[in-house]
């Protein structure tokens, strides 16, 4: 791996998420930021499938093993080198962690299941442990997902709703990974803690538009 003559800091990552909507979008801006640093080099490769759990990662994995070619999740790889042009093909997780050597693998759950704790296991465990067992020299980190906009029709106290608001969501979220990042003495990407103090800062007030306005 390259290394910095100056600071002895690693400056060329391969990167894989296993994740969903709330990791893809590392890639529009990452690649083109490493990029931009002189003598960095990023390849970041997303498993993607929307809204996909932890659980729904666990059984694609146990599929996988019944069928090596399933192919369920849609790969990007972007490369720092040429960050416009990501390449992009149907594969596995498994075949991913089998074939190929990473220096940092970050997972994540479903946002609609972030929020609770009974959710994360056994699956995460189980995930954990294969990605150890094909993958041992990469650090696992945590990818803290963020809570949805404010208006989103979860929240509230009615009928199919969770009976909190945002905040409350982004609290009970970043705790869970919080507990879940010390089971293992896993890192944290801290995004949704970042996205909460934005909103907090944010000057301009979000306000949901009229259903008058959603009809037309």
């Amino acid at each position: 791996m390259k290394k910095s003559s100056l600071s002895g800091l690693q400056q060329d990552w391969k990167v894989l998420m296993i994740g969903n909507s709330f990791s893809i979008c590392v890639g529009k801006y990452l690649p083109s930021i490493v990029h931009a640093a002189p003598g960095c080099h990023l390849h970041l490769t997303s498993a993607y499938i929307g809204g996909c759990s932890l659980e729904m990662h666990w059984n694609n994995i146990l599929a996988a093993a019944e069928d090596p070619a399933a192919d369920p999740y849609r790969i990007t790889q972007w490369d720092s080198d040429d960050p416009e042009t990501p390449i992009q093909y149907r594969h596995n997780v498994a075949w991913l962690l089998q074939n190929h050597r990473y220096d940092i693998i970050t997972i994540q759950q479903a946002s609609h299941f972030s929020w609770d704790p009974a959710t994360y296991q056994p699956y995460a465990e189980n995930l954990i442990g294969f990605i150890r067992q094909h993958n041992p020299d990469a650090e696992i980190l945590i990818q803290q997902t963020w809570a949805y906009r404010a208006d989103d029709p979860r929240f509230g106290a009615g009928e199919n709703t969770w009976g909190f608001g945002q905040t409350e969501m982004a609290k009970r979220a970043a705790d869970a990974y919080r507990k879940l990042a010390e089971q293992y003495r896993f890192r944290v990407i801290p995004t949704g803690d970042a996205v909460q103090i934005a909103r907090a800062r944010d000057t301009v007030t979000y306000l949901p538009p009229a259903a008058s306005a959603l009809a037309a």
